[in-house]
């Protein structure tokens, strides 16, 4: 899977915003836990959690454990009737044995987990929130040190705070500093951390600006970022992910939207200067501007063609750095005040109590 909540970007690079992104999961509502991974897993189930954890018989058992260990002819009964085998639970994150009993080895969140987290969260994110708007007119000096004609400067910091810096960097952030793991298992290159909640807790993901989707064309790099609430999305990469017309899932249909939009980074042009600047037949260009404006990506207004999009190139640099590293400092100095503060309020989760 090309599903990615921790994206890199690289220059000169072209983002288009939409509206959400979401780990991989693949089960029914009708079974107990909703569950999936972070990053990518091998096809093949038996290397694969989200592929276990589609199974309600797996589920009853992970549900089971989440009360306590078993013991290792109990997991070996309860697995009979599936084709993995407590090993393959282990290989994969799932489980682990200690001293002939079975312990989940993930994070199981029950519907009081996420209720705590919940209550956790709110007040640490405000203060967060806080110390990133003490910052406010340094941040929008940085942001505008390089104008981008169309594009507010709320917009710009909107993809530079949220997602280069608060979702990207962040996690490299609190890896360096020890304040959380990175993926839990890599099989045949494939990276991931499994994870699993139980269905109930009614939380709204509205709002909560996670994760980013991104695919890289010859040069450039396609980022959507958002929430959790909002899918199918409209935006690249997705669209083209989902084979949906005329965005092909091809490197070259990439290129050539990339370079319409670099061409549009400096403001708006005429579709003939596009045309030249781009070097492509007036009739393609024509289309494709077309198919960018239904997405939204580019507006057109006459003979004249703006983008609607945040795009970066080369150029960007050192503006995209400045934001990043000022937004590292609030973030670090956070972090080195309230961490003692998050372990506190998140005591007793489940697999906390597990010892994960």
């Amino acid at each position: 899977m090309r599903r990615c909540p921790h994206g890199r970007w690289w220059l000169p690079g072209v983002l288009g915003l939409a509206l959400a992104a979401a780990p991989v999961t693949a089960q029914t509502d009708a079974l107990p836990l909703q569950a999936g991974i972070t990053g990518s897993t091998p096809a093949a189930p038996e290397l694969n959690p989200t592929a276990m954890l589609a199974r309600a018989d797996v589920q009853a058992l992970i549900l089971r454990l989440a009360a306590g260990p078993l013991a290792a002819a109990e997991v070996t009964r309860a697995l009979e009737s599936t084709p993995f085998s407590p090993d393959d639970l282990v290989r994969v994150g799932l489980l682990r044995e200690e001293q002939g009993f079975y312990r989940i080895d993930f994070t199981l969140l029950t519907v009081e987990d996420q209720l705590q987290i919940l209550r956790a969260a709110e007040p640490l994110a405000r203060s967060l929130a806080d110390a990133v708007l003490a910052r406010a007119e340094t941040l929008r000096a940085l942001a505008e040190a390089r104008p981008h004609p169309g594009v507010s400067t709320r917009y710009v910091l909107y993809i530079l705070g949220g997602c280069f810096s608060l979702d990207w960097d962040g996690l490299d952030l609190t890896r360096e500093r020890g304040y959380r793991e990175g993926p839990q298992r890599v099989i045949e290159g494939n990276a991931f951390t499994p994870w699993a909640k139980v269905r109930g807790a009614d939380i709204s993901l509205r709002g909560l600006y996670w994760g980013s989707h991104n695919e890289a064309a010859t040069a450039f790099t396609f980022t959507t970022f958002g929430d959790h609430d909002a899918l199918p999305r409209r935006g690249l990469p997705d669209a083209a992910w989902r084979g949906e017309a005329p965005f092909a899932d091809d490197v070259s249909g990439l290129d050539r939207i990339a370079a319409v939009l670099a061409g549009l980074r400096d403001g708006p042009t005429t579709v003939a200067d596009l045309a030249r600047a781009t070097d492509m037949a007036a009739a393609d260009l024509d289309g494709l501007l077309d198919d960018l404006a239904a997405l939204g990506y580019v507006e057109r207004t006459g003979n004249r063609v703006r983008a609607r999009v945040l795009v970066l190139t080369r150029e960007d640099r050192p503006m995209v750095e400045g934001v990043r590293h000022e937004l590292r400092r609030i973030a670090g100095a956070w972090h080195e005040r309230h961490y003692d503060d998050i372990r506190a309020r998140l005591a007793g989760l489940t697999p906390v109590r597990q010892g994960v």
